[in-house]
């Protein structure tokens, strides 16, 4: 099975883990930043890199069965129509529609669901979110480079996928 997690975003990220049946073969096969491209000042999605990621990911893994977890986002209210052109929610919807494109199995994944299983006994606060998630990524794939915390953010949705679907 291959676990997908998408932190979506224009500081968004992706990343991926190979399991096998029992779960006990793991491997991460990467965490890559979402493909963005820039127009004049603005960072806006880049719409075929991030098709192209998706399918770079899984070019040697199309035999296998894929799970992809996405972030759930919502417009915040005091957002401008404007803003939410080039917002997280575009992100959401673009990882979406890509991924029901596919015909992938997939999972809109509340924050709160995945911090959960994978933050357990933490004291989550929207201050230290974010740390927690770095700490919790760096124990778990100690060889992997996590960087921001959204990379983190993304690896763990993957394993929160890959511990609720593992085959």
């Amino acid at each position: 099975m291959i676990a997908i997690g998408i932190d979506p975003g224009m500081t968004g990220a992706v990343a991926a883990i190979r399991s096998d049946a029992r779960g006990r073969d793991r491997e991460v096969l990467g965490v890559w930043n979402n493909p963005v491209h820039q127009v004049g000042k603005k960072n806006l999605p880049h719409v075929k890199g991030m098709q192209n990621l998706l399918c770079d990911i899984l070019i040697d893994y199309t035999w296998q069965v894929v799970v992809v977890g996405i972030e759930k986002q919502q417009e915040r209210p005091y957002q401008s129509v404007v803003k939410a052109e080039r917002s997280i929610v575009r992100q959401y919807g673009v990882w979406e529609g890509l991924v029901a494109a596919r015909d992938w199995e997939y999972e809109l994944v509340a924050p709160k669901d995945w911090q959960k299983l994978m933050l357990p006994g933490s004291r989550r606060t929207k201050v230290n979110i974010k740390t927690l998630s770095q700490r919790k990524a760096k124990e778990l794939y100690p060889h992997i480079h996590v960087g921001r915390h959204d990379r983190a953010d993304a690896l763990l949705i993957a394993s929160y996928i890959e511990r609720l679907h593992g085959r």
